[in-house]
């Protein structure tokens, strides 16, 4: 069809920047920064750009609203694979971490610290001193023997329950679509089409690169290899399959042009995404169980050990 040139007024602006897929690349979430600092852009850089076109001019212009900035993602590889790497890899590792933290952490211990100095004037108030220091010590008790132990193993859960949930959501990108309900059938005016394939076609397809999500989980040996055993369908993939699950465009497209790509699921990815969101909220509340056991034991034993040098 005829192109179209659209500027794109970014005053006000999300800009991120996706690497090409690759287990390091998804490990973290994807390079947020400005367009100041963007610096140069070298020709024929690739950029999916989403925002409010505003047509009252001469020339199309996609800007910011009162309520959402323009949102501009700079990316290599397929365009087809661009929704799932986001996806997979947009969540923040830690999503009770944000950039205010540090300073938050820093400014309440300073504060305790300058409190519990005064505190220790007063011979009257010496517990409530000691008190004092270990809350201004809590950002650091965590990472003090024996409870160090379990903050490794919380932050081991927390990552699983990360991808988990990154899982889920690539597995509910079929059902962006209004012709790909929870309820797999075909559907050929439809943008989307979900149908089931034979073995043949599907093992061909899978041969061919469409994305499967046992290859994905496979992808990541250290991290979601033991996840693979709790997605519905997985015990049978241990012997020849019979049937996948295809959801695909039901119009012939240049895969480098379409925004989404072919997928190939076990079982219905409705029942798998729930799998993963209550493996995540399992690991999740484990976790978070482990953090507050170390904690606790060792604020316990600082207390102990404040009191004995006070």
């Amino acid at each position: 069809g005829d192109q179209l040139s659209v500027a794109v007024d970014m005053a006000r602006s999300d800009v991120y920047v996706v690497a090409q897929e690759s287990e390091a690349a998804l490990a973290g979430p994807p390079l947020r920064t400005s367009w100041k600092r963007l610096g140069s852009i070298p020709e024929g850089a690739r950029v999916l750009v989403c925002g409010s076109l505003d047509r009252t001019g001469d020339q199309p212009v996609i800007r910011a609203t009162t309520t959402a900035p323009v949102l501009a993602v700079f990316y290599d590889g397929p365009l087809s694979t661009l929704v799932r790497r986001c996806i997979w890899s947009g969540r923040q590792l830690n999503e009770y971490w944000n950039p205010a933290t540090p300073a938050a952490l820093a400014g309440g211990t300073l504060a305790l610290v300058i409190l519990a100095y005064f505190i220790l004037s007063r011979p009257a108030d010496r517990l409530v001193a000691q008190v004092t220091i270990a809350l201004a010590s809590l950002p650091a008790i965590p990472l003090l023997p024996p409870g160090v132990g379990l903050f490794y193993v919380y932050r081991r859960g927390w990552r699983r329950g990360r991808l988990l949930r990154a899982l889920r959501d690539v597995l509910q990108l079929p059902y962006l679509f209004e012709t790909a309900s929870a309820r797999v059938e075909d559907d050929a005016n439809g943008e989307y089409t979900a149908r089931m394939v034979d073995a043949d076609e599907g093992d061909a397809l899978r041969a061919a690169g469409v994305l499967c999500v046992d290859t994905l989980v496979a992808g990541w040996p250290n991290q979601l290899r033991p996840f693979a055993r709790i997605l519905p369908g997985r015990r049978q993939t241990q012997t020849p399959r019979s049937y996948y699950y295809l959801f695909e465009s039901s119009r012939p497209v240049d895969r480098d042009a379409e925004l989404f790509e072919p997928m190939l699921t076990t079982d219905e990815p409705q029942r798998q995404s729930v799998q993963c969101a209550r493996w995540a909220r399992r690991y999740e509340i484990v976790s978070t169980l482990l953090l507050i056991v170390g904690i606790v034991l060792n604020l316990g034993l600082f207390l102990v050990v404040v009191n004995v040098l006070l």
